[in-house]
């Protein structure tokens, strides 16, 4: 995403990050050492277009995702 439309579209970007990049080799190393795990751990995320904002949001707020990731292109 180009970073003008985010300003001059006055555009909010809300986000998180908990993690550090120790906890993410830590996971990364845990996944190498469990690959039978990966399939199951990708049903658990669910991605939408950044274009379908409000239907991830909708689907948030009603419980069907386990983790929702918004991915541009």
């Amino acid at each position: 995403m180009s970073p003008e439309i985010i300003t001059f579209k006055a555009l909010r970007i809300l986000g998180s990050s908990q993690y550090d990049l120790d906890d993410i080799r830590s996971y990364l190393d845990f996944l190498e050492r469990n690959p039978e795990l990966a399939e199951t751990i990708l049903r658990m995320v669910t991605t939408y277009p950044v274009s379908r904002v409000n239907d991830a949001y909708a689907d948030i707020r009603a419980g069907k995702n386990i983790k929702t990731i918004l991915v541009g292109g």
